[in-house]
């Protein structure tokens, strides 16, 4: 679960790909970097991230049997939320019992 900020957008094949600042991670198995690609299965635009915008992000690392592809990725029904002091509170203390 992170914070980001969507800087751009690009359709890669059938996934969208778009290019994420890391503004501040709440829960995460993983170490994030500073920019990452978060990668969505679809081409709908679903869930809708608009550039500029900023969201509270519930993606999972996911890696390939191969051990060739390691990213960043929301899946279909994931949670991505328009960033407000609200969702950041509750993001906080979820935090904190997790």
């Amino acid at each position: 679960v992170f914070h980001g900020r969507i800087l751009a957008q690009r359709l890669v094949g059938r996934e969208t790909r778009y290019e994420v600042e890391v503004k501040a991670p709440y829960r995460q198995r993983s170490p994030l970097v500073a920019r990452e690609y978060l990668w969505v299965p679809n081409t709908c635009g679903c869930p809708p991230l608009r550039e500029g915008g900023e969201y509270v992000l519930m993606a999972r690392r996911h890696v390939n049997h191969e051990h060739t592809l390691n990213r960043v990725l929301l899946q279909d029904g994931g949670y991505a939320r328009p960033w407000t002091p609200r969702e950041a509170r509750l993001v906080r203390e979820a935090a904190r019992h997790c």
